[in-house]
């Protein structure tokens, strides 16, 4: 791609051993650009002799194409400015690209079941945020996170072993994290767990989604808090399940309105830590009844 005179040149080829003449060829490689929507309405061509230099043309050539693309109304020649693509194919381009779009949707191939299900019970406006504020979930402070830092660790590991660092890893993740990760949770949260019970994902949408598809079947009830996280809801919606929304109060998901509701239930989601998005922690009672629930 060439750009000449405010112009985005596509590759025009000319080829001189053809039937065709040079300047038949040249207006209609220029025709196709801007019937194409290379050159949007109100484009300028670059000048004559800057095009037939970047053609290997005569300016004589591009003149007559010019010409016949100004007669036919794809273009407009104003004197002192120069030679731009007329608005009025806007118009057409515009109903043109409705009829396309309209063509296109009616060949889109079936869904599965399942997706069109999940994809049409997606709880509207339930996209994850991409910008961080103040309350703004699933986003942690990014302009607290030590970017030096972390610039210097992985640079460190890519001189490393390149079968280790380009080749595909364990499914479970990286062993020393995961072993890092256990350590931790034995520290600072009493979890007792091995590195083997451990996976590391992509993110917690990912781990969302490897619950849904490996514990549930379609139709399974799954507890889920009302209001709860947005992300988690979608990854089960998607998996099939059947949603029971139990509601939360200040020690965290109601266990007795979840029985009431769904004695029988194949899984209970819940946030026990600070409950997103109110905040609340979960009691040891009630994380245990849930637990104690769970068929």
């Amino acid at each position: 791609m060439k750009k000449a005179g405010g112009a985005l040149l596509s590759s025009i080829e000319i080829d001189r051993s053809a039937n065709r003449k040079v300047g038949v060829q040249l207006y209609m490689a220029l025709r196709d650009i801007i019937l194409s929507g290379g050159l949007g309405a109100g484009d300028r061509l670059p000048a004559s002799r800057t095009l037939a230099h970047e053609i290997g043309v005569s300016r004589t050539t591009v003149i007559d194409a010019v010409d016949r693309l100004v007669a036919e109304g794809l273009l407009v020649s104003r004197v002192g400015a120069g030679t731009f693509v007329s608005d009025i194919l806007e118009h057409q381009r515009s109903a043109a690209d409705g009829a396309t779009r309209a063509r296109d949707a009616a060949q889109v191939p079936r869904l599965s079941h399942t997706i069109d299900h999940a994809f049409k019970a997606y709880a509207p406006r339930a996209w994850l945020p991409h910008t961080t504020g103040a309350f703004v979930t699933a986003l942690p402070a990014l302009d607290a996170f030590p970017v030096s830092q972390w610039a210097r660790i992985s640079a460190r590991h890519l001189r490393g072993d390149r079968e280790e660092i380009m080749g595909y890893g364990r499914p479970e993740g990286h062993e020393g994290l995961r072993r890092a990760i256990a350590t931790h949770l034995n520290a600072s949260r009493g979890i007792r767990c091995s590195p083997e019970q451990v996976f590391v994902t992509c993110g917690a949408q990912q781990a969302f989604s490897l619950i849904g598809r490996v514990l549930l079947n379609a139709g399974d009830r799954v507890w889920y808090e009302n209001p709860g996280a947005v992300g988690a809801r979608n990854a089960f919606v998607a998996a099939g399940a059947q949603l029971v929304p139990v509601s939360v109060d200040n020690e965290g998901l109601d266990v007795a309105d979840g029985l009431r509701k769904a004695p029988h239930f194949r899984l209970g989601f819940v946030t026990p830590s600070h409950q997103q998005p109110l905040g609340h922690v979960m009691s040891l009672a009630r994380a245990a009844g849930a637990a104690g629930g769970c068929k």
